[in-house]
């Protein structure tokens, strides 16, 4: 018979193995505050739109602001300035959107300012390498973050027929650090099919045409995107299909200037979204 330690050990042993599949399928840690589920990076570059992420919904309210330094050519380079300012609207009603109602009070607020050239290597081939760096800030005081990006961005345009396809890709890094001193980074690879087709009609005098995109945003290192129901989510992959109008010269505002304007859906872990764009993300 087996001495009493050895039984006890025994018992403890199997009530151990007993009891390890309930810890790992335990629930995930739901966040316990409002600045645990930002993702501040993802919301200064979303763009104008909405998200839900698990039960919370984000709308997202950008002014891309920008100015042309110097436009690029195929003998030349092109220089041009960023500073998009992007409001953040959290815990959204949509059946209020959808009513007209407009939320009553601003969440977060981001600016991310930064330059981005336009190198001619082939006739039918630009990069366009980028820096931006800023910060945002939660409203209500609770919190605040740095953020910072830098990649290139890469994009090969095809005649066909009438219209034009171009194969793009972006290859970034990013980050963003709140308050607590951890920094968040993520590692991002985008792939993009466009294709755009003339229209034979013109906006302000200039040809348009009509755009189809297909996206993949690949995310190496499966940035945190924390849920109300499992803070430590993180981000895989999206897919995103776009549909935009574009004319072949840019209008120039007093503080941006604007050659095409579409709307895209977009899903991936968790996440999905819409989102009105004014430029091509590669």
């Amino acid at each position: 018979m087996p001495s009493l330690p050895v039984r006890r050990l025994t018992t403890a042993a199997l009530l151990v193995l007993a009891l390890a599949p309930r810890v790992w399928a335990a629930e995930p840690r739901r966040a316990q505050s409002g600045d645990q589920l930002i993702n501040w990076y993802y919301g200064a570059v979303y763009g104008t739109g909405i998200y839900a992420a698990g039960d919370r919904k984000v709308g997202i309210l950008q002014l891309p602001f920008s100015h042309v330094l110097r436009a690029g050519d195929e003998s030349r380079w092109g220089v041009e300035l960023k500073a998009p300012v992007t409001f953040g609207f959290y815990d959204l009603d949509l059946d209020d959107v959808v009513e007209g109602e407009l939320p009553s009070s601003i969440s977060t607020l981001s600016v991310l300012p930064g330059i981005e050239l336009d190198i001619p290597v082939l006739r039918n081939w630009r990069l366009r390498p980028y820096a931006q760096a800023g910060r945002g800030w939660e409203l209500s005081g609770a919190d605040s973050a740095l953020i910072g990006t830098a990649g290139i961005k890469s994009r090969l345009t095809f005649p066909v027929r009438r219209g034009e396809f171009m194969l793009g890709n972006q290859l970034s890094y990013a980050a963003y650090q709140p308050r607590d001193g951890v920094t968040r980074s993520l590692d991002e690879f985008i792939t993009g099919l466009n294709f755009f087709y003339p229209t034979g009609g013109r906006i302000a005098g200039r040809p348009a045409d009509l755009g189809l995109h297909l996206l993949h945003y690949a995310y190496f290192n499966r940035p945190p995107f924390p849920l109300v129901e499992n803070v430590e989510n993180e981000l895989r992959d999206e897919v995103e299909v776009g549909f935009s109008v574009r004319v072949r010269q840019p209008v120039s505002f007093e503080l941006f200037e604007l050659d095409m304007v579409g709307i895209a859906f977009r899903a991936g872990d968790n996440v999905v979204g819409i989102r009105l764009f004014f430029g091509l993300p590669c």
